[in-house]
């Protein structure tokens, strides 16, 4: 059971927390998982918001841009240190490899 203090980073609802992609047990766990679908006959995955997969590793916060609230009633910010960090790329770089090693091992398995 799980206890004591947890805190979660979100990029847009509070219900939907952001994996810890910097820890390598989160990405194995991902692609893992990735795998079981594609063995199973998924086509392929449709990745949304892949340019919010990684946050700043200071965690430094946005600057704000101007007074007010944006429609998920956070402040208004600049995406400054939580979209299109590098590592996202990497990240799509690498789940495109998978998705072709999976391709080639479905042409095997239909060449019988």
């Amino acid at each position: 059971m799980l206890s004591g203090c947890w805190l979660s980073c979100h990029y847009f609802y509070a219900e939907q927390p952001d994996l810890n992609w910097r820890n390598p047990a989160v990405k194995d766990t991902m692609f893992d998982l990735t795998r079981w679908w594609y063995k199973r006959g998924v086509a392929g995955f449709r990745l949304d918001a892949v340019d919010t997969l990684f946050e700043d590793p200071e965690l430094r916060d946005n600057p704000i841009l101007r007074p007010g609230k944006n429609h998920f009633g956070d402040p208004i910010e600049e995406d400054k240190y939580n979209t299109e960090l590098p590592e996202c790329m990497t990240c799509c770089v690498d789940y495109a490899r998978l998705r072709m090693k999976a391709m080639r091992a479905d042409r095997r398995d239909m060449d019988g």
